[in-house]
Parts: C-alpha cells; sequence; structure tokens
C-alpha cells in the first residue's frame, strides 16, 4: 500500500533537515528525500587517515548565528567552542597580518592617506551608510575602487575578489561586500576576530537531527530519486514515485517543500500541472575544496586571502589554528579553497589536476617548507552548486510562488547579501516550515 503523509521535504541539506525536524516536531508526518547517499548538504564530513572526522568544506560560526547556536545547544547541549583567530593577506609573495587598524598602519602598499581612506570606506560600507542605488547598481570592482582608491583596490580587493568570482566579478553589485563587512566586522570585539567550531565535528549535530527527526515516526530516504510527481485531482495529494537503491514506491503527500536550487525544482515539478509558474532559475558558482592533512602547521594564521592571481586558490584556511590539533588526533588540517563559475559545458577539474594545483599553491605560499614532507594527504570535495551568482538579473526565491499549490521553495538565494552557512541554512529551512503549516 502506498503511504500517505503530511509533507515531502526534497533535500538532505541543512535546510532540509531544518524544516524536517521543525515539521515533524509539530507532529506532522514527513519524508525527507535525499539523492545522494550523506545528508548534510556542504556540511558533510569526511574520515581522517587516523579515524577523525572534518568538514570537507571548511566551516566557521559567528557569535552572532543565532539559529546554529540554538540548534547546537537544543541536540547537542553544548554550544560552539569560540577562539581567537589570526587573518593574512598573501601578496607579493609575503604574508601580511591583517587583523585591525595596527595592521592597516602597517601595511606597506598603501599609503596614509589611502589608509584612512580604507577606515573610512570600510565603516561606511559595513554600517550600512551607502545609498542604496549605489550599492545595487555598480559593480564590486568599480564600487571598490571608487570607495577605497587605487593602492588599496590593486593591493587588496582585486585579486582577491577576481580569485573569489573569476569572470563573472563584474557581474556582482557592490551590494554583495556590504553584507560580507558586515558578517565579518559583527564577529570582532576591540579588533579580535572570535570564530567557532563543533568539537567532533559538524557529523555530530547532524546525526542528532536526523535522530530526532525519526523519533516521531518520520522518514528519511538516501539514496533516492524521484522519477516523477504528480497531482491527484480527486485526493487532492501529491504522489510522488521513488526509486531507492533499485526499489521503487510511491508516496502520496498534501504538501512538498524543495530545498534544492529552483532549476532542480522546476524539472521535478514538470509534469504537475502545464498551468504553473516556473520559479525563476539561479547561476552557480562551483566550489573546489582541498581538504590538507599536514604533519606540522605551515602557518601562524587561521585565514589567508590569497592574493595572487599566479595561484589558483582564493583562500588558505589552516583549521587547527582555530581548533587545534587534538581535535584531530594530532593531525594538522587546512584546506585550500577556490569558487568558479563553469558554463553550461565546461567541465569540473579532475583530482589530479587539483593535486597539482594544490602542491603549486603550498611551494608558493611557503617556499621555506619542505612541502613534500609535511603533506600526509590530500581528499578533494567539489560542490557543482555551492553558491548562488547574485548578479545584476539576481532576484532570490519566492518562496511561496505555488503556496495555493502546496508547493514551497527555498534555498540560499534567500539569505542574499548574506553568504551560505549552516546557520543561514537552519533560519530558511524554519521559516519554509511555517510557511508550510499555515493552512493545516
Amino acid at each position: 500500500m502506498d503511504q500517505i503523509i503530511n509533507i515531502v521535504v526534497v533535500g538532505g541539506g541543512y535546510t532540509g533537515l531544518a524544516a524536517a525536524n521543525e515539521l515533524s516536531s509539530k507532529g506532522f508526518s514527513v519524508a525527507l528525500i535525499e539523492k545522494g547517499d550523506y545528508l548534510g548538504g556542504l556540511g558533510k564530513t569526511i574520515k581522517l587517515s587516523n579515524g577523525f572526522e572534518c568538514e570537507a568544506f571548511y566551516h566557521h560560526f559567528f557569535t552572532h548565528d543565532n539559529d546554529l547556536l540554538n540548534y547546537s545547544k537544543k541536540f547537542l547541549k553544548v554550544k560552539p567552542k569560540f577562539n581567537e583567530t589570526k587573518m593574512a593577506i598573501f601578496f607579493k609573495g609575503k604574508h601580511n597580518s591583517w587583523n585591525g587598524i595596527i595592521d592597516l598602519v602597517k601595511y606597506p602598499h598603501i599609503n596614509l592617506v589611502g589608509k584612512l581612506r580604507f577606515l573610512l570606506a570600510t565603516l561606511l560600507l559595513s554600517k550600512k551608510l551607502i545609498n542604496n542605488k549605489f550599492l545595487d547598481n555598480t559593480n564590486l570592482s568599480n564600487g571598490l575602487l571608487k570607495l577605497y582608491g587605487d593602492k588599496s583596490y590593486n593591493s587588496i580587493w582585486n585579486p582577491m575578489i577576481k580569485g573569489k568570482f573569476g569572470n563573472k566579478v563584474n557581474s556582482i553589485p557592490l551590494r554583495w561586500m556590504e553584507g560580507r563587512l558586515k558578517q565579518r566586522i559583527e564577529s570582532r570585539k576591540a579588533g579580535k576576530e572570535k570564530l567557532g567550531f563543533l568539537e567532533g565535528s559538524l557529523s555530530k549535530l547532524t546525526n542528532a537531527i536526523v535522530n530526532n527527526i525519526k523519533k516521531y515516526k518520520s522518514e528519511i530516504l538516501t539514496n533516492t530519486i524521484i522519477e516523477n510527481i504528480l497531482f491527484n485531482k480527486e485526493t487532492k495529494k501529491y504522489e510522488l514515485f521513488l526509486e531507492t537503491n533499485g526499489l521503487s514506491r510511491n508516496i502520496h503527500a498534501d504538501k512538498i517543500i524543495f530545498t534544492t536550487s529552483s532549476k532542480v525544482a522546476n524539472k521535478l515539478t514538470e509534469n504537475v500541472a502545464t498551468s504553473l509558474k516556473k520559479w525563476s532559475n539561479h547561476k552557480y558558482f562551483a566550489a573546489y575544496c582541498v581538504v590538507i592533512e599536514l604533519k606540522e602547521s605551515l602557518s601562524e594564521y587561521y585565514w589567508t586571502n590569497i592574493a595572487d592571481r599566479d595561484l589558483f586558490f582564493c583562500g588558505y584556511i589552516e583549521q587547527t589554528r582555530l581548533t587545534g590539533n587534538a581535535e584531530y588526533g594530532g593531525l594538522n588540517i587546512a584546506y585550500l579553497t577556490k569558487y568558479v563559475y563553469l558554463d553550461e559545458n565546461e567541465k569540473t577539474l579532475s583530482n589530479e589536476d587539483l593535486k597539482d594545483k594544490a602542491y603549486y599553491a603550498l611551494r608558493k605560499l611557503f617556499p621555506e617548507k619542505k612541502i613534500e614532507k609535511i603533506v600526509k594527504n590530500l581528499y578533494f570535495s567539489i560542490s557543482e552548486n555551492a553558491q548562488v551568482v547574485t548578479d545584476f538579473n539576481f532576484k532570490e526565491t519566492n518562496m511561496e510562488l505555488l503556496k495555493n499549490h502546496n508547493l514551497f521553495l527555498g534555498n540560499m538565494s534567500n539569505v542574499y547579501p548574506d553568504e551560505r552557512s549552516i546557520n543561514n541554512a537552519i533560519k530558511v529551512g524554519k521559516i519554509l516550515a511555517t510557511l508550510a503549516i499555515k493552512k493545516f
């Protein structure tokens, strides 16, 4: 007999987990469907050579990540651990400390007038004192150049934003930087930044949320493909045709929440009704992330922005400068990261290509170190839909576009100008759950 439930949640990342948790906790029967073999989305973890776990994609938490803090306290009975961290900019072969006004004063690539201008521009951006029209109608390159001047732009912003956005750099509004600076400055007190992590990795929180969902007799299906979705006019329910590990089954549901990209949601609902409106499609940056096991630390900094166009990666993050190496059984852990916009027919790089680029970057970042002897293992993670391209044509997803059809969609487009994060994923999931239960 086909299963009948209240709500199907499509997508097993943290948005889907949060939506399913909120709904099942309130007594609704839920089926969470994930096509992959793991849950948590970009919060996935990997096993290191010594059996310890770490995140496949780098994560840290801010002191104001209230949704994440509340979930951690609720499900794990602990809060993330927060430590002071240090940042640097790698420019012209040197790691320049970048942790406050003193470091700005010492920075050799900007003159005194440029440094005063840097402080003023950062204050105006972070405090939302810039004209909205300028923020939304000026691209990132031109906006930063006008606000900060030539020296600051060329020695700080230009190489960094080109490393992050590549050939899309002139398509991103200045509004993005406002959100980014606000987020970072709010995590600082007296010029010192505190960032957090979950001891034992994000898998602990993921597993706790999963167990809570199952406790309420709801179901989680991984390795499950949705082959078709139809609407039954007689029962007023949706029928989902599923395949899990080669086995077919059907589920009937009153409502469906999608936490996927709009492209995926539109594809899955194309047979529901020909008159159905379509959600606006978004473009995405792919994310490359190389996890590096190190026998010893390479950097004194947690986060290094790479402002060197010769290097493929835009950031070096030495995770154990945040967590300490006891978190990983004595291993030092670092990440090399890069976002890339891939054209429709463009393929992602192979692991071998990423390996070559990683070793090249490490040698150039740390020329005094014997990289081949210090690096113990490399792990490669690629997400083709990691971050929404928030260009001038961007519009966030209308979560309630098809609410009269009992269909809802939410994703990381709904947090702009903030960027994707575990906290924001939980926030969107909770909003979706609230919207879906309004009419029950």
